[in-house]
């Protein structure tokens, strides 16, 4: 059985960075690990952060998510 790829799973080094990418404006916006877990939580899927984020610029919902 897959395993679903969560942030917990996915962001396995402190170093890791997960940007929120605006498709509207291009506005971008990163979260070191330790906030994106706290923002996002660690269980959080990259489609359920596409769902939730909402750009600060614009107000566009149209976001890519990358790790």
């Amino acid at each position: 059985m897959p395993q679903i790829e969560t942030l917990g799973r996915i962001m396995n080094s402190p170093a890791d960075v997960l940007t929120v990418t605006c498709g509207g404006c291009g506005h971008a916006a990163t979260f070191p690990r330790a906030e994106a877990w706290r923002v996002w939580g660690m269980g959080a899927t990259p489609n359920a952060i596409r769902r939730r984020a909402k750009c600060a610029l614009c107000g566009g919902r149209r976001v890519e998510v990358t790790i």
